[in-house]
């Protein structure tokens, strides 16, 4: 999925970037990311298709491969319709005493 990022790099040097997503979720997703940026911190994504922007945190910095990172991001607010996917809902598993 195209996404624009927006944000500062570990420099504090301003960064706009066109990429993609690797992976999406309700709560943000993956993203292949050129500039450099730490756990923590906070970006803009913008859906291409919707143009629609949110504010992400970063949650996980990875392995730099063919000079991008994978960078987890969360979403700062509860977006679930932000990449127009249904998901669906969490099961959770409910505990008996013959667990």
């Amino acid at each position: 999925m195209p996404v624009r990022v927006y944000g500062k790099d570990m420099a504090g040097e301003p960064f706009r970037e066109l990429t993609r997503m690797l992976s999406v979720n309700a709560n943000g997703g993956l993203v292949a990311l050129a500039a450099t940026v730490q756990e923590g911190q906070t970006i803009l994504v913008e859906n291409r298709y919707t143009r629609e922007e949110q504010e992400c945190r970063v949650v996980n910095v990875g392995p730099e491969q063919d000079g991008k990172w994978a960078v987890g991001i969360a979403f700062a607010h509860v977006a679930a319709d932000f990449w127009r996917i249904s998901f669906p809902p969490l099961m959770r598993r409910v505990l008996t005493t013959r667990d």
